[in-house]
């Protein structure tokens, strides 16, 4: 029951007039907190590197801390950054653990590398980015040229697992904030596409020098 509410208030607050990159940032959020859940646990049951465990559970706790700011603080846009930079100091970090460039990490650092175009407005988005790709591209840079920096994943079936895993939760979480926008973009093209009928209805003059003007 308490579930049902709960992803009842979610749905209306996804609904609600709060702008487009705060709904975003709790959709990564609550997305990002349900599937490194079900990572951990996974990774529990198949007795993967406890270590790893352990990291991807710290990465996991940073999450209230940033719903916290977002939502008690009113300072999404804070949030935003805050998210962004644990990423970036837990991604390299998981990298290096669970096998480099021979496991699912890239695709983490893809999603690493998304999140300031999809999260931050204006200058922050930007230097977010670049920032993102000077350590990102120095972690790789690193892990090819001291490879015993790299933990290696123990066993192929693991390997793949961790692969799969990756493609599987960072898809998922991609997936969600596209679909998202899409929607919302359709309800407003729609809506704003309505409104503009219902005024060339009524006043059909005075809607077409409206829009010359615009």
């Amino acid at each position: 029951m308490s579930n049902n509410s709960g992803f009842k208030r979610f749905k209306r607050y996804l609904q609600s007039g709060v702008s487009l990159e705060e709904k975003l940032l709790m959709l990564f959020l609550v997305s990002a907190a349900i599937f490194s859940f079900l990572s951990i646990i996974i990774s529990f049951f198949l007795h993967l590197d406890k270590t790893l465990v352990m990291i991807t559970l710290a990465a996991f706790f940073c999450i209230p801390i940033c719903l916290f700011i977002a939502q008690n603080l009113h300072k999404p846009k804070t949030a935003a950054v805050v998210a962004i930079l644990m990423v970036y100091i837990f991604f390299p970090i998981m990298f290096f653990w669970s096998g480099g460039i021979s496991s699912g990490m890239p695709l983490w650092l893809l999603l690493g590398i998304a999140l300031p175009w999809i999260l931050v407005r204006g200058a922050a988005s930007v230097v977010l980015e670049i920032l993102g790709f000077l350590i990102f591209g120095t972690v790789i840079l690193l892990s090819v040229m001291y490879p015993e920096l790299v933990h290696p994943i123990d066993g192929k079936y693991r390997m793949a697992f961790d692969v799969i895993q990756s493609l599987f939760i960072v898809g998922g979480m991609v997936s969600c904030i596209y679909k998202y926008q899409k929607v919302t973009y359709e309800k407003q093209y729609a809506l704003t596409s309505s409104t503009d009928l219902r005024n060339f209805l009524k006043k059909p003059e005075r809607f077409q020098k409206q829009k010359a003007s615009s």
